[in-house]
């Protein structure tokens, strides 16, 4: 059997190995049409309580850092960004600014500090940035400190997936929390499942939780 995160859109290579025989289920990546198992969070939810949480703080001009290759998850949390923005009366077209970085090389970490100069430079400048993981997060939150920039009092910072470093970094990281753990044990209990008679494929789809912590608060005025 076989455990497969896809970091694209096609899935012929997926379907060919499950339709000789061999069980598969995937994992952050919704099943959709597919006669696959599968199991995943729900990534637009994830974007939209991150944006929710932001502009109830009072933010209108907000930051989102991708990457210019981006696996499934990555565009389904900024469609929630989005959707939270047009949900609050903004338009996502000028209350969002999206930026996608270089994920190799540099280091993940060190493309996002250098990402802290671009959100600077634009008029109006953001005063908060949602981020797609939390390494992404921790180096925007470096670039903007080594400007002379304070977290939250001059820029709001938002992660993605709550890593163990992110309640031990100061500030500590308010972000979008799900269970990688949670997310594997369901994934193989499903594979396991595939075994036995009778079984029918399951789509479980997991809700993330925001996590408010310091790097979070009202824009300054």
């Amino acid at each position: 059997g076989i455990i497969v995160s896809p970091i694209g859109p096609d899935l012929t290579a997926v379907l060919e190995t499950s339709r000789r025989g061999t069980p598969v289920v995937l994992v952050e990546q919704p099943r959709g049409p597919l006669d696959l198992c599968a199991v995943s969070v729900d990534d637009a939810l994830g974007g939209r309580v991150a944006a929710e949480h932001l502009v109830t703080l009072g933010h209108r001009h907000i930051a989102y850092l991708g990457a210019t290759v981006e696996p499934g998850t990555v565009p389904r949390r900024r469609t929630g960004v989005r959707q939270a923005l047009a949900d609050a009366g903004l338009d996502p077209d000028r209350a969002l600014l999206d930026l996608r970085m270089p994920i190799h090389p540099p280091p993940l970490a060190d493309a996002a500090a250098a990402a802290a100069d671009r959100i600077l430079a634009v008029r109006p400048t953001p005063t908060a940035v949602i981020c797609f993981n939390d390494t992404a997060a921790v180096g925007v939150l470096q670039g903007l400190t080594a400007r002379g920039l304070r977290v939250p009092e001059d820029m709001s910072i938002v992660g993605y997936d709550d890593l163990r470093f992110a309640a031990r970094i100061a500030p500590a990281l308010t972000t979008v929390r799900q269970s990688p753990y949670q997310l594997g044990h369901t994934a193989a209990d499903l594979l396991l499942d595939e075994s036995r008679p009778g079984h029918t494929h399951h789509d479980v789809r997991y809700r993330p939780t925001l996590v408010v912590r310091s790097s979070t608060g009202p824009p300054a005025p």
